[in-house]
């Protein structure tokens, strides 16, 4: 949906000519595009306006979040003059359904503005360039989002490996590690106003040295939880592993729920 809706507006876009004050007729044509459409933007900054020059490079300052609370939103509103295309409305929350077992969306109270800035003459091509610059197309997510979502965002799950060393069971020669220390992961803000609770399950090496190395999510939780985790679980310290009294690195399974106490 998201993807067919930008092909559908780069070529209304094309269409056009030089864009003026009175471009009412090219105006509607953008409405009638994206209005009630899911768009998903490159950056995932929060705060209620976004602002991008035509390079599609970010004007105001403000932190990045999660993409499964700051990517997608609803259009509501679009307006378009000769030096700025806003479009803005409500975001889209990616949270995980107990009963689907997959990552679903919902409408959030939280909205923002798409601020892009158009240079003044400039004709329908660049316009739809400037667009193409701030908003995922056939690409997707997976290359805007952190390198530990991508197995999951590309549909392709896969367990980090400590190389082409055979697998390390606990066991016999094999000493396994022991947690000595735990970094407690934070309850995002944004996951305690949605009433959003979960599991996010990770898949992480242990270095020889006992330190986390490479982690991918294997089971999100969404609402921000996921970032949570990973940068808690990044701090985590371990004795190392020993094979035949070598310390060796390990692939494991991490898991880290989120409640709500009381």
């Amino acid at each position: 949906m998201i993807l067919r809706t930008l092909v559908l507006l780069l070529s209304v876009l094309t269409c056009g000519g030089t864009i003026s004050a009175q471009s009412d007729a090219l105006e509607k044509q953008v409405i009638a595009a994206l209005r009630g459409q899911v768009v998903t933007l490159k950056t995932f900054r929060k705060g209620g306006r976004v602002e991008f020059d035509a390079a599609g490079q970010i004007k105001n300052s403000g932190e990045t979040g999660s993409w499964t609370i700051y990517s997608r939103f609803l259009v509501t509103k679009i307006e378009l003059s000769d030096t700025r295309l806003r479009v803005g409305g409500p975001r889209m929350v990616h949270y995980r359904d107990r009963l689907q077992k997959k990552l679903v969306i919902a409408r959030s109270d939280m909205n923002v503005d798409v601020d892009i800035d158009i240079t003044k003459g400039a004709n329908a091509a660049d316009i739809s360039a400037a667009i193409a610059r701030v908003f995922a197309g056939a690409e997707g997510l997976a290359p805007h989002a952190p390198e530990y979502w991508r197995p999951y965002l590309e549909g392709k799950p896969e367990a980090p490996t400590c190389g082409p060393a055979t697998t390390v069971r606990v066991g016999g020669n094999v000493m396994g590690s022991k947690l000595v220390k735990q970094v407690r992961p934070q309850y995002p803000e944004e996951a305690k106003s949605f009433r959003v609770q979960g599991v996010v399950v990770l898949q992480a090496t242990i270095t020889e040295t006992g330190d986390i190395g490479r982690l991918v999510i294997a089971e999100p939780a969404g609402a921000g939880l996921d970032e949570s985790a990973v940068e808690a679980v990044s701090k985590w310290k371990y004795t190392p592993t020993l094979l035949n009294g070598a310390p060796v690195c390990v692939v494991t399974t991490i898991t880290v729920n989120y409640a709500f106490s009381g």
